[in-house]
C-alpha cells in the first residue's frame, strides 16, 4: 500500500525570528551581570582601598594628605578614577568621658588636615577611615538600567594606632 509522504511546510525565517527576538533578552541579561559584577568589584576595591589607607594611617610619622593620597593612588591603580569619590575622611575615637563625645557622634571625630593631627592621636586609639563612591562615575552603561544612578558605594576600616 502506497502512503503519501506529508510534506512540511517551509520555516526559512522561523530561526531569524526567533533570534530577533531572544538576542536582546540575551544581551540585557549579560549587560546586568557584568554591571552588578562591576558594582560589587568596585565596593571590594573601596574596603580595600579604606584598609590600604587606615594601615598607613595607623603608623607614627604620617599625616592625613599622605593617607588620603594613598588611598586614592589604590583606587587609581585599579581603574577608579579620583573624581568618583564623593566622601573620603579619617575620623579618630575619643572615650565617653570627653568633652568632644556626643550620642550623635558615638566619640567619632573627624581628623583636621594639618600635619600633626595623626600624630597627636595617642597609641592604642582607634583611627577609622571612611569612604563614598559615586556609583555613576564608575559605570560602564550610558544608563541607570540595573542600579540607580544616584547609589553611592560606602566603606570603613578601623585600626587601632601604633
Amino acid at each position: 500500500m502506497f502512503r503519501p509522504v506529508a510534506r512540511r511546510r517551509p520555516r526559512r525565517g522561523a530561526a531569524v525570528v526567533e533570534m530577533a527576538v531572544i538576542t536582546p533578552v540575551l544581551f540585557l541579561f549579560i549587560f546586568g551581570i557584568i554591571e552588578f559584577g562591576r558594582f560589587i568589584m568596585v565596593g571590594q576595591l573601596s574596603v580595600n582601598a579604606t584598609r590600604e589607607g587606615d594601615r598607613y594611617a595607623v603608623q607614627a610619622d604620617t599625616t592625613p594628605t599622605q593617607v588620603k593620597n594613598v588611598t586614592k593612588q589604590y583606587l587609581a591603580g585599579a581603574g577608579v578614577p579620583n573624581t568618583a569619590i564623593s566622601m573620603l575622611t579619617i575620623d579618630r575615637q575619643v572615650d565617653i568621658g570627653s568633652p568632644l563625645y556626643t550620642p550623635q557622634n558615638g566619640g567619632w571625630i573627624p581628623v583636621s588636615d594639618d600635619d600633626a593631627a595623626l600624630k597627636a592621636v595617642p597609641s592604642g586609639q582607634p583611627v577609622r577611615i571612611r569612604m563614598q563612591i559615586d556609583y555613576d562615575k564608575i559605570t560602564w552603561l550610558p544608563r541607570g538600567l540595573f542600579i540607580a544612578r544616584t547609589s553611592k558605594i560606602s566603606s570603613a576600616t578601623v585600626m587601632r594606632k601604633e
